[in-house]
Formats: C-alpha cells, sequence, structure tokens
C-alpha cells in the first residue's frame, strides 16, 4: 500500500477529502496535510513537510480558486501562497512525476508551473481515471529510481 500525500489549503478542504476518497478506494492510504499528529505541536512547518515527503510515495496538491488577486489589469483566482510552495518542496524531494497538481475552479498558477499536466478535478470521472493510472505508474517510478 502507497502512501500518498494530499495538499491544500483549508478553502479547498472537501476537494483534499474527495481525493483522499480515491486513494482509498484505489487501495492506497491517503495522507491528507489535516490528519491528527501529522503536524506536531512545537515543530516547524517547513522541516515537517520536508519529513513527511521522505515518508510518502506520491503527493497531490489541490490548486483552488482561494485567493482573489490582481495580476497585470485583471482580477484573477489562485491557489494560497502556501500550496504552491508546498508543491514544489515536494516536486523538488519525490520528484515531479510523483506530484501531481489537481485543479478546481479556474486559477491562474505560477509561469514556471504552465507546460504542467494537471488533473481537473471539475470533470470527475476522467479525473478518477487520470488519478487512477497515475497511482499505478508510481509503482514504475520507484522502481527506475530504484527505490
Amino acid at each position: 500500500m502507497r502512501k500518498i500525500f494530499i495538499g491544500g489549503s483549508l478553502e479547498s478542504g472537501e476537494r483534499v477529502m474527495e481525493l483522499a476518497r480515491i486513494i482509498e478506494a484505489e487501495g492506497e492510504e491517503p495522507v491528507p496535510w489535516d490528519k491528527p499528529g501529522l503536524f506536531p505541536l512545537g515543530g516547524y512547518t517547513l522541516e515537517q513537510l520536508i519529513k513527511i515527503s521522505r515518508t510518502v510515495d506520491g503527493a497531490l496538491f489541490v490548486f483552488g480558486e482561494d485567493d482573489k488577486v490582481w495580476y497585470r489589469n485583471d482580477m484573477v483566482y489562485q491557489p494560497r501562497d502556501n500550496v504552491f510552495i508546498e508543491f514544489g518542496i515536494f516536486a523538488g524531494q519525490i520528484g515531479p512525476e510523483r506530484t501531481v497538481i489537481a485543479v478546481s475552479g479556474n486559477v491562474k498558477a505560477a509561469t514556471d508551473l504552465r507546460g504542467v499536466i494537471t488533473c481537473n478535478l471539475d470533470r470527475p470521472y476522467q479525473a478518477r481515471i487520470q488519478l487512477r493510472q497515475w497511482l499505478n505508474g508510481l509503482a514504475l517510478v520507484r522502481n527506475e529510481a530504484g527505490v
């Protein structure tokens, strides 16, 4: 059974739980960011995220319409800033092929993430198929990496 971290904002809590149910239905262990005990009192969030990234087989991050921001001359929605940072931590620690962006709504992402293939949670049937394929591919990614 593979452990899959699920990150997101407080506002995307329903989507995080939706992903947890999908992962569990596929026979894997979901590790949502708000799981009790995951971030112990007195700890440092950044340090704990790095530790968590070393114990999971994959990670999903919900990029939702969390914050309204002005970008050039338009008001747009983007994920909470910490979600971008946490995605980067996991992509750097376990690799981009093991770290997936799950988009909810019409969000603006950082320019450096343009071109990254994402999972669209607003299309549930397609999202479930994509996630199943990704989960099945994780075993291959780990074997190629010698893990």
